[in-house]
């Protein structure tokens, strides 16, 4: 994506190796133009802004190719420094919307509300089927801190051992003994910043042990509730979109936040 457009760049080959040699082309005009734009900033100079005109009508593979790297690779500089100095860009507009039919609730003030809006998110089949894991991982130590002394057992940290087994990097996970589960990365990262309060994020340290034991049953019994609405999910073929893509594990599929952790 590029200034809210997608960036395809068309490749017209009459056979297979000319393909490959088209391709080569493209992605070597790519990668010079990213070189020479680390290069830059490494050495500490600024790119200039590319001109965001209309897109050509009649444009090789090669210039849409460096076009589009120009803008990117300005885009990843601005990133970089912004993350570098600990600066943001300036707020340029903001704006609410209720998740919930207000007209109805002001007839209606006592009837359940009428949701207005059904948020989702989109995840691929490798980030679900890693939530199923981590979901099952947290079930199991959940039922035996369940049917274990609080004192003998402690679910926080055997919860967030287990997480940290399950990661490609353990050491990202934090080390503050009064992080939620959402700074330990218990969860997948894609689920930060959602618009929506997860019960499971948000333990500390002592919340289990303060939950009374229904409590404790009904936490158990969402979560397999959950891992059995995202088995209805790989199921459901018809409505996994692979946008394209040929790998099965980069299809997406729309998963409503109430069905989320």
């Amino acid at each position: 994506m590029s200034n809210g457009r997608t960036g395809y760049i068309d490749i017209h080959a009459t056979d297979p190796a000319e393909g490959t040699r088209q391709f080569e082309i493209v992605g070597r005009t790519m990668a010079s133009t990213y070189r020479q734009m680390l290069e830059s900033t490494a050495a500490g100079e600024m790119l200039q802004k590319p001109e965001m005109a209309p897109e050509p009508k009649k444009e090789t593979p090669e210039q849409k190719a460096k076009r589009l790297a120009a803008i990117t690779g300005y885009a990843m500089q601005l990133q970089f420094l912004g993350d570098k100095q600990q600066t943001a860009a300036p707020s340029v507009k903001r704006a609410w919307i209720a998740d919930t039919d207000l007209a109805a609730l002001e007839a209606q003030p006592n009837e359940a509300p009428v949701p207005a809006v059904y948020p989702a998110v989109l995840l691929t089949k490798t980030q679900l089927s890693q939530l199923r894991r981590q979901l099952k991982s947290i079930i199991t130590t959940a039922e035996e801190a369940f049917l274990q002394d609080n004192a003998n057992f402690n679910f926080y940290e055997q919860l967030v051992s287990a997480a940290a087994q399950m990661s490609r990097d353990p050491t990202k996970f934090s080390t503050d003994p009064n992080a939620n589960l959402a700074k330990k990365g218990v969860l997948l990262e894609v689920l930060d910043g959602l618009p929506y309060k997860s019960r499971i994020l948000g333990m500390q340290k002592d919340d289990w042990v303060n939950m009374s034991t229904g409590e404790q049953q009904e936490f158990i019994k969402r979560l397999k509730g959950l891992i059995a609405r995202y088995d209805e999910y790989d199921r459901d073929s018809a409505h996994w979109e692979g946008f394209g893509s040929n790998n099965p594990n980069e299809w997406v599929y729309r998963v409503p936040l109430s069905m989320l952790p």
